[in-house]
């Protein structure tokens, strides 16, 4: 990645929590190497089709579980 100064609305699929996790900390790793950070307010984690399960941390902070994701849509662009 070059000339990566923003980047938002990164979605990151698991199986599992762990696997979860180590994706989570690799993006870290990668983000910060570029300069980047992730917001650990803004960022949310959710689970389909399991119990609770521990939290997926970025550093020292735990991110919040969700039930449902809001997700703000662009219905048409008038350039």
């Amino acid at each position: 990645m070059t000339d990566l100064d923003f980047a938002d609305d990164i979605a990151l699929l698991s199986d599992s929590h762990d696997s979860l996790q180590d994706t989570t900390t690799k993006l870290q790793d990668h983000a910060t190497r570029l300069g980047l950070r992730i917001s650990c307010e803004k960022t949310k984690a959710m689970l389909v089709g399991s119990e609770q399960s521990p939290p997926v941390t970025i550093g020292q902070q735990s991110i919040e579980y969700v039930e449902t994701f809001h997700i703000l849509e662009v219905t048409s662009l008038d350039w």
